[in-house]
C-alpha cells in the first residue's frame, strides 16, 4: 500500500474493533479510569493517524485485524479456569497490538521496532509476550525467524517461552505448523525457531533476531543483553524487540533508562517513529488506598485479577510498611525501594530542567562541599536562584579512578558511563585528589559570586587552611565567606525538611543529573523522638554526598551567612 492510497483518520477509526473503539474514547474523555501516560498514548495514536502520513507513517487495517484475530482464533489459555479457552485479548493488550502490527512504514515495513510496556503484576504481560512470540514465527512468514525469549537467567528466559509451548500443546492449527523439541519450538516451513535465551552477556553474541521478547526487565541488573541482541538484529527487515515489566528498586538498570525514553517521547520531547510503549501506573498526587485508582496501574482488575484478591494484598500493605513498599511497587507499578525511602522519585523527575551553566557566570550561588574518605565521592555542590523562583542545583562529583572501576565491577553502578558522559570527573589513583578539587573551587569562586561555602570540619580543615592560606601561591578564598556546619542532627534536620519541601512543589531545576539522581533515591532518613531528621544511605555501598551537600547549602540559605555572628563559638551554622 503507497502511503498516498493512506485510509482516512475516519475510515481507521471505524475499522476498529468496537470494544478498541469504545476504549480509545473511553481514555479520551475520561470515562475509562487511565493514568496520564495512558492518555498520552492514545493521544500519539490518534495524531499518528492525522499527520503520520508527513512522516512516511500509514496504517494497514487488514495487518492489524490479522493480528487481533491471530490470538482468539489459534491460541488458547493453559492455565486455571481458562485453559482451553481461546486467547480473547483484553482491551488495553487490543489497543498494543492494534498500535505495533497497524502502523507501517514508508515502504510497508512494520513501523515500530522497539515496544516497551510497563504494568503492574498478574495483568497478563507474560501471556500476551508469548502470544506475540509465537506470531512473529507464524503471522510474519518472515523465513528463518530467530524469536528469542531473552533474559540474564534461564529461568527467567523460559517464563514467557513455557507459555507458547503449552498454547502450542492446546492449538490444533498450530500443531500443524510448529514442532516442539527440548527448549526449541520449530517450524520447519520457515526454517523458523523459538526459544529461551537466559546466560550472560558472553554467550549471546551470534544470534540474529526477527523477535526478541525481554519479560521483566527491571530485574536486567545492565542493558547487555538488550544490547548485544538488537546490535544482531540489523539483517533483518523488521525486526521487534518486544519488552514487559513490572516497576522495580533499581532505578540505575536499563528497564527505568526505557522508561524515562518511552516518557520523553510520549511527552513529545523525544521523537522516534521506530518507539512504541505504554505505561499502566498510578498518576503523581494519586491516593493509593482509593480503589478506583487501582485501575489505572491493573486494567486487567476484574478479569484476570480478582478484586477480593487485591483487597487482601492492599489490607496488608496498610499494616506494614514491607508489605506496603511491595504492593506500591508491584501492584500500583511505581518505582519504590525495598526500604522507605527519603523522596518520591516521580517528584524529583519533575524537576529535571535543563539550565546552561554558563549563562549564571558572575551571578550569586551558596556553595557546599561534602569531601569523602580518601576513596569515595566527593561532591561540590551550588545553589542558584533563578529569575521564575525556582533554584538550580549544580553539581561537580570527583572519584578516583580505581573506586570507580571497582564500583562499577562490583556493586553494578556506572560510575565509568557517567564519567564518559561528563556527569563526573574521575582523578587518578586510588585515593582522592585534593588538590585538583581544590583548584577547581578556586576556579568556581572566580568564576561565580559564591556567597558562602558550607563544609563539614570532619573531612575539609586541612583543605580550608589550603584555602584560606594557600601555599603553593594561588589566589586566597575569603575565610569569612567559608562556613563551617558539621552534620549534627541538629543541624541537618530543618534543611532536610527544607529540601524536600522544595522537591515536592518542584522548586529545583537538577539537569537531570544522574548521579545526583542515583544519591537521591539511595536517601532514606533517620527520626530522632524530636521528629528531628537526617539523611541516611539505605545501603552500605551507595553514596549520598550530593544530597548531603544540597541540605548543606540549603542550610547556608536558611540562616544566611551575614546573619551568622563571626565569633569562633558560633562558626557551626545553628539552624
Amino acid at each position: 500500500m503507497e502511503v498516498a492510497e493512506q485510509i482516512d483518520v475516519e475510515q481507521i477509526r471505524a475499522a476498529e474493533p468496537a470494544d478498541l473503539h469504545a476504549y480509545i474514547d473511553g481514555v479520551v474523555d475520561g470515562s475509562v479510569i487511565s493514568c496520564r501516560f495512558v492518555k498520552l498514548a492514545v493521544q500519539r495514536y490518534l495524531s499518528d493517524l492525522a499527520v503520520g502520513a508527513n512522516r512516511g507513517i500509514w496504517f494497514d487495517v487488514d495487518v492489524a485485524n490479522t493480528w487481533l484475530d491471530f490470538f482468539p482464533a489459534v491460541l488458547k489459555h493453559s492455565k486455571g479456569k481458562w485453559a482451553g479457552k481461546p486467547f480473547e485479548l483484553l482491551t488495553w493488550e487490543k489497543f498494543v497490538i492494534w498500535n505495533l502490527f497497524g502502523f507501517k512504514r514508508e515502504d510497508g515495513t512494520r513501523r515500530f521496532r522497539t515496544s516497551y510496556i510497563r504494568i503492574a503484576k498478574k495483568n497478563g504481560k507474560t501471556t500476551l509476550a508469548a502470544g506475540i512470540g509465537l506470531g512473529l514465527m507464524v503471522v510474519d512468514g518472515e523465513a528463518g525467524a530467530e524469536i528469542y525469549s531473552a533474559a540474564t537467567k534461564m529461568e527467567q528466559a523460559k517464563l514467557s517461552w513455557d507459555e507458547a509451548k503449552k498454547m502450542v500443546r492446546k492449538s490444533p492449527d498450530l500443531q500443524k505448523y510448529v514442532t516442539e523439541y527440548a527448549n526449541e519450538l520449530i517450524m520447519p516451513s520457515t526454517e523458523s525457531k523459538f526459544v529461551p535465551l537466559g546466560a550472560d552477556a558472553k554467550t549471546l553474541d551470534g544470534p540474529n533476531p526477527h523477535g526478541i521478547l525481554i519479560d521483566e526487565l527491571h530485574a536486567h541488573k545492565s542493558s547487555d543483553v538488550w544490547d548485544i541482541l538488537t546490535q544482531g538484529t540489523d539483517a533483518r527487515e523488521q525486526p521487534l524487540l518486544f519488552a514487559v515489566t513490572t516497576s522495580g528498586y533499581n532505578i540505575n538498570g536499563i528497564a527505568h533508562d526505557q522508561d524515562v525514553y518511552l516518557i520523553n517521547i510520549l511527552e513529545g520531547i523525544y521523537e522516534d517513529d521506530s518507539y512504541f510503549g505504554v505505561i499502566y501506573t498510578l498518576d503523581e498526587g494519586d491516593d493509593w488506598q482509593d480503589e478506583k485508582n487501582w485501575y489505572k496501574a491493573n486494567p486487567g482488575l476484574g478479569v484476570c485479577i480478582k478484586l477480593d484478591s487485591m483487597r487482601e494484598k492492599f489490607r496488608k500493605a496498610v499494616r506494614s510498611i514491607g508489605e506496603q513498599n511491595a504492593f506500591l511497587c508491584k501492584r500500583m507499578n511505581l518505582w519504590t525501594t525495598q526500604q522507605k525511602k527519603f523522596i518520591d522519585m516521580n517528584a524529583w523527575a519533575k524537576c529535571g530542567g535543563v539550565i546552561d551553566i554558563d549563562t549564571l557566570i558572575g551571578k550569586p550561588c551558596l556553595n557546599a562541599v561534602d569531601m569523602s574518605t580518601c576513596k569515595d565521592i566527593t561532591a561540590d555542590l551550588k545553589l542558584f536562584d533563578l529569575p521564575d523562583g525556582k533554584t538550580f542545583i549544580h553539581t561537580r562529583f570527583y572519584c578516583p579512578k580505581d573506586t570507580a572501576i571497582k564500583r562499577s565491577n562490583e556493586d553494578k553502578v556506572p560510575y565509568l558511563k557517567w564519567a564518559a558522559e561528563g556527569w563526573i570527573t574521575l582523578t587518578d589513583g586510588n585515593v582522592i585528589d585534593h588538590e585538583f578539587i581544590r583548584g577547581q573551587i578556586r576556579k568556581d569562586h572566580q568564576t561565580y559570586n559564591v556567597e558562602a561555602m558550607a563544609f563539614d570540619p570532619w573531612n575539609f580543615e586541612s583543605d580550608r587552611q589550603e584555602l584560606i592560606k594557600p601555599t603553593d601561591g594561588s589566589q586566597p578564598l575569603d575565610e569569612s565567606k567559608i562556613i563551617e556546619f558539621k552534620q549534627t542532627i541538629a543541624n541537618m534536620s530543618a534543611p532536610t525538611k527544607e529540601v524536600e519541601s522544595n522537591i515536592l512543589s518542584g522548586k529545583y531545576v537538577h539537569n537531570n543529573n544522574p548521579v545526583l539522581t542515583w544519591m537521591m533515591n539511595n536517601v532514606a532518613v533517620y527520626t530522632d523522638p524530636n521528629e528531628n531528621i537526617r539523611p541516611v544511605k539505605n545501603k552500605s555501598f551507595e553514596r549520598i554526598d550530593g544530597v548531603v551537600a544540597l541540605i548543606m547549602a540549603t542550610g547556608l540559605r536558611l540562616k544566611k551567612p551575614t546573619e551568622v555572628d563571626r565569633d569562633e563559638n558560633l562558626r557551626e551554622v545553628g539552624i
